[in-house]
């Protein structure tokens, strides 16, 4: 769902449901998908990120991979987040 504009014709907020919980709310930026912080981190856990994987590197002690995607919560994550990957078929 995008949602780019937060105003209506008549200049009044757009109210979008929330990803997770499909309540209601107005957004505060363009392309807010959530209405809570909590709702994001939780749609997050279950969810999960999805994305296609484009290289996978063995280093000494762990493993890099990268994957690309166009879910935008992967910019708020902190650097040093702990992603678990999960093989679909």
């Amino acid at each position: 769902m995008s949602a780019s504009c937060t105003r209506t014709a008549n200049g009044q907020a757009a109210m979008i449901p929330c990803a997770y919980c499909h309540g209601l709310f107005v957004p505060k930026a363009p392309g807010q998908r959530f209405c809570l912080p909590k709702h994001r981190a939780a749609y997050a856990r279950e969810i999960g990120i999805v994305g296609a994987t484009v290289s996978v590197r063995r280093l000494r002690t762990r493993i890099s991979v990268t994957l690309h995607t166009t879910d935008e919560a992967v910019l708020a994550a902190p650097l040093g987040a702990k992603f678990r990957l999960v093989r679909e078929p």
